[in-house]
This record gives structure tokens, sequence and C-alpha cells, in this order.
């Protein structure tokens, strides 16, 4: 029987999303006809009475090592910032590789290594096996390959290595500028490339990871599928009070700072009145916390605790798995800055399930659930009386600064990076309860996303209310923007941003409606399935059009979930990799960009 070996050495215990990660990974992998083999850290005490062999080997983790030597990458650091720069791009070219394997952390690499060697000192390998590591750096694939020199077993096995981390911050208007560390990461690479002695392939788990390892041109990156498959859940019957839940580690960037506030507000008609509670997962990532959480924590722990109560540990699979069960709607408000590219487990298992979701636009979390947000609000169309409807050709949209119109090609409005912003001024018919604004993507478009900022104005040309709205190209090649309107607005100053740079936005068309309902704003489901937010002062605001609203993002969360868990799962994961793993076994060594 072949073997799967997931090596994780950040796993000390079985709490924690690291252990139920490798937990889904290795039980697809039995029943795929494998051995399943877990290698974690030397802290692990928990070996007994678990399905597979464990193996506690190593003794680094991957959140305790820099991938590069400190005192070398502040040297190279200084110099890069000099008048020697043009210099150091020559020294680069000449001896690039060379320079890279120096700048990193060998000590750590030799540490890996040893603890490998220890591994399959135990752990003989054969043909057809696996060895999945799903937190991969530069460490953990130079120490394997390193191992590889002294124990040519390992060259009998597929190594798939995992890279979650983002390499650039933030959106690709960002991307035109080049980080020292992604420089020396493209170097790493070539430089395993040249000299790797395991059949190597290399992974991320989001599409815009992907893109991001891709840009280096040296490893060829594939997007796994998220494993986060828990056995479905019976159908839950109503509830009088709901369930509100944060999970995860209390983390700056997985915005638990901004609990205190979403609580307060929600305090007086909501959670003091028994129709919600909230259950906030509280354990620091770091032993003495991060300040912003810190703060936080003290601030949450002086409201009652059966209407919010704090889990201070990480939760246990099973623990976390009937938190899971038990909660009507899950909260991420995560950074949109670290969470363009990167994926959330969680958010998967919450839409694998059927619950709904509060999210950050511009992030992976959002384009999950798009394009049903998409559909649901273009049929509101159907569902609404039109009063109005106007098109690019009725709105006389200007660039701003110049007031010239927005410039087209074929017929397409252009928005790009050197003019990247115009508006235009509409009047808003007289009971009007939304504005719908459809955007149509041109099909060749490489570019994506576009802001669309709507203030309404009274008829003193007094600013009501205003807001922005972050869109994103879906698979249906439209997005739209719902915006509620507020009472005696009058006329509102619609503006269009093209958020990216070096590339062109071109739109097809714009369409607006202004479309009536006899009930009142708030009680006209906003969104389908969740609800993403632009602003973290906003998310209390839409959390309450969710509540008003509960069984329709529950019934829309529900149709949802069958369709989603079919791209995300451990079995489709561990499928994956023997694909991959039969095409490597050709010849090459390692998996290169053509």
């Amino acid at each position: 029987m072949p073997k799967f070996i997931l090596i994780d050495n950040s796993i000390s215990d079985t709490a924690g999303h690291h252990y139920q990660y490798a937990e889904y990974c290795l039980k697809a992998a039995k029943e795929l006809g494998y051995e399943p083999m877990l290698a974690t850290n030397k802290k692990n005490k928990e070996t007994e009475n678990l399905p597979w062999k464990v193996y506690p080997v190593y003794t680094g983790t991957f959140w305790s090592h820099e991938e590069y030597n400190t005192l070398l990458l502040s040297i190279y650091n200084r110099f890069e910032k000099s008048k020697y720069k043009v210099a150091l791009s020559g020294m680069l070219r000449v001896m690039g590789p060379s320079l890279a394997k120096k700048l990193l952390d060998k000590n750590k690499i030799s540490e890996f290594a040893k603890n490998t060697q220890d591994l399959f000192s135990k752990v003989s390998l054969s043909e057809g096996d696996i060895v999945f590591l799903p937190t991969s750096g530069l460490v953990e694939m130079f120490g394997a390959s390193g191992c590889a020199e002294k124990n040519q077993s390992l060259q009998k096995a597929t190594w798939h290595f995992l890279f979650r981390r983002n390499l650039y911050n933030g959106t690709p208007e960002n991307y035109s500028f080049m980080y020292i560390k992604l420089r020396l990461l493209k170097l790493a690479f070539d430089s395993f490339l040249k000299k790797a002695k395991i059949h190597a392939m290399f992974y991320t788990d989001s599409d815009q990871l992907t893109d991001q390892y891709d840009r280096m041109k040296s490893a060829k990156f594939h997007t796994l599928p998220l494993p986060h498959t828990i056995p479905k859940f019976p159908s839950k019957q109503k509830k009088d009070k709901l369930q509100i839940t944060y999970l995860g580690d209390a983390r700056t960037e997985k915005g638990y700072q901004y609990l205190p506030q979403v609580v307060q507000d929600l305090w007086a008609d909501y959670i003091n009145t028994d129709k919600i509670s909230f259950l906030v997962q509280s354990n620091y990532n770091i032993p003495e916390g991060e300040p912003a959480p810190v703060v936080a924590r003290a601030q949450l722990e002086h409201f009652p605790d059966d209407k919010v109560k704090l889990i201070l540990e990480s939760p246990t699979v099973e623990q976390y798995q009937k938190i899971l069960q038990e909660s009507d709607l899950i909260l991420l408000p995560y950074d949109r800055t670290n969470y363009y590219a990167r994926s959330s487990g969680i958010l998967v298992e919450a839409l694998c399930h059927g619950i709904p979701i509060l999210v950050p636009s511009g992030t992976w979390l959002s384009r999950q659930f798009a394009s049903e947000v998409y559909k649901y609000q273009d049929s509101l169309r159907n569902k609404l009386k039109v009063l109005e409807s106007r098109d690019d050709e009725d709105l006389d949209i200007r660039y701003d600064g110049s007031g010239t119109k927005l410039s087209t090609t074929n017929g397409k409005l252009n928005l790009d990076w050197k003019v990247p912003q115009a508006h235009c001024w509409i009047r808003v018919p007289k009971d009007s309860s939304f504005m719908l604004v459809k955007i149509q993507f041109a099909k060749e478009n490489t570019a994506s996303a576009l802001v669309v900022h709507a203030t309404q104005l009274n008829d003193e040309k007094i600013s009501l209310f205003e807001r922005g709205y972050f869109t994103e190209k879906s698979d249906l090649q439209y997005a739209t923007v719902l915006v509620p309107l507020v009472p005696r607005v009058s006329k509102i100053w619609l503006g269009f941003k093209y958020p990216y740079t070096e590339t062109v936005l071109s739109i097809e068309k714009i369409q607006v409606d202004f479309l009536k309902s006899d009930q009142s704003n708030g009680t006209i489901p906003w969104s389908s399935v969740g609800i993403v937010y632009d602003n973290a002062e906003r998310i209390s605001y839409n959390l309450k059009n969710i509540l008003e609203n509960y069984d329709h993002y529950l019934g829309t969360a529900r149709d949802f979930a069958d369709a989603y868990y079919g791209k995300h799962n451990a079995r489709e994961l561990v499928i994956t990799l023997i694909e991959h793993s039969k095409e490597n076994k050709t010849g090459t060594t390692v998996s290169k960009q053509s």
C-alpha cells in the first residue's frame, strides 16, 4: 500500500486548525487507498489512539524561523538602498543563486534536514509514496532536498509543497513594486530548481496566490482545493436566539479588534433583547497577544458571559465542529490587504454548511460567492417596481478634473491608471427605495475591479449618506451594486474609479435602475448567502440587514452549499496530489514553468 505522509512541524497537539487540516487530508488519503502517516513537532504528546501513525520528530515550527539569515539580510538591505544599487543589480545577475543560498538561514535548513532524516530512518519510502507539506517555506523546501542528498530513498516519493502566505501585500496595483525578499525568493527557487534532489511540486490554495508566485517565473505553481470536509450537519431548527460566531485566533489581521464596537452597536436592539448572542474565539496567536486584540479582549470580557461568550483556548477538532454546527452567522472581518489573495478555511466550512457570512470586499473571501450576490441583486429588477432606467449614454459620465467625457473604444468605456476616476450626477425619481448599478465588463479584460462611489444629497446639495462599493468581475462577466436610498435624497453623485495600475479597464455597458419597494429598505435583503461590506465601520449596519432577513440569507446559503462543497473538500485535494504525482514521475525532478 502506498504511503501518504503529511509533514507539519507546527502541529504540537490535536487542537487548532493545523491538526484539523491534517486530519481531513489523512482521512481522505486513507479512503483513497493510501496508508496515512503524520509527522509533527516534538512537543506533540498525542500519538496514541489515532487512526494513523504519528512521528513527533521536528524541533522547529514554520512560525518560529526566519527564512533568511537576519544579519546577512540586513547587510543586503542596506546595500540595496545605497548609491551602489546599480552595482548590486549586476552582482545579482552574475551570482544571484549563490547569493540567495548564502542569505538563507542555513541553521534552520540543517535542523529541518536532520529532523527529516530522523523521520525517514523510521519510515521507509517506496515508489508511489506522497509526501505533503501543507505549510511550506524555503526552509522546508531546501531542508527536504538537503536530506535527500544523504538519503537517496527520498527520491522515490513525490514531494508536494503548499505555500499559503502572500508575496504581495494588497491588491495588484502594488505588484509592480518589487520587494527585496521577492527578488531573493526567485533567486532561491532558481537555485533549488537547478540542484534539487527530490521530485518536487509547488502549490498555493487560491488562484490569486498562484498568480503571485507564478510572477517569479521560476517554479510552476498549481492551485489546490481547501480540504475542509466536515460531515453534513442536519437541517437547523428555527431558533428564537441566533448565535453570531467569530472563529480563529484573536489577531489584528482577522479583525478581532472590531468586535467590541459591533457588540456595542447591536446591544440595545438585539443582544439585550435576547435576539442574538456572540460566541468569540479569543486565544492569542502569540503568547502575549497583539496590542489591538489584547485591548479588544479586555473590553469584551466586561459583557455578560451568557450574551458574549469568549473561548480562551484553541478548540479541539471536535469542539470546533460543535461550535460551527451551533453557529447561525459567521463573522469574518479580515484585513483586505492581507486577504486579497489568501484563503480562509473557516469561510469554506461556513459556505459548505450553508451558514450565512459577513466578509470584507476585495478579498478572496468575497469572491467565493460574488456571483450569487450579483445574480440576486440583478433579479430585484423583476421583483420590485422599476421607476426609471438609464444606461451609459444617458449618464454623461466625465473624467474627474478635466471634465471631458469618458473615452470609448469600439463602443466600450475606458478607465485606466493614468485617468482612473470619472463621475456623473443623477436625479433620483420620487419614491425610489434603491439604486441598482450594473456594470458589464468587456470579455477581453485582464483588469477585473471597479470602485463605485455613491454620495446621496438633498435638494440643498447637503450630503446625507456616502459609501464606496468595491466590485470585481465574476464568471458572470458583470457586477452589481445595490444602493439603499435614504429619506429626502434627490440627487446622487455617482463615481467610478479603477483601483489598479498599468492596465485599462474596458466596460461594455453601465446601467442604472431606480427601484421602488413597498417595504422599508432594511426589510428587503440586500444580498444573498451573506453580505460583503466595504468599510469596517459598516459591519454592524450590514449585520442588521442579515438579522432582519435571516430566513432569506439562511435559505440562499443552504442552496449554495452543495455546489460549493463540490469545489473544496479533502478528497479533491488528495486526488489532485495523486494526479500531479503521476505526471511528475515521468523523468523531471521539479515542476518548472515552461
